[in-house]
């Protein structure tokens, strides 16, 4: 029941909230791939570079699928020397 409630309360979020929530969470939403929003450019926009390094860590146990695919996304937009 308090899964439940911890996935509707979250999916009531903004997806940069959500994304916040996913980067401290203390486990309540895994796994990731139920919950994790669509990254279109928009809100790729809205994420700084402290956020994409928590993404990136809390992603980082995955080395297969979408959420991989995520941390790889993350890492050249926000980690690739410029």
């Amino acid at each position: 029941e308090a899964r439940a409630r911890a996935l509707l309360d979250f999916r009531a979020l903004e997806p940069i909230a959500q994304l916040q929530r996913i980067a401290s969470d203390d486990g309540v939403l895994a796994p990731w791939q139920e919950v994790f929003p669509a990254l279109d450019e928009a809100l790729l926009a809205r994420i700084d570079e402290d956020l994409a390094a928590r993404l990136i860590v809390r992603l980082s146990p995955f080395r297969k699928g979408d959420l991989a695919d995520i941390r790889e996304l993350l890492i050249s937009r926000f980690q690739a020397p410029r």
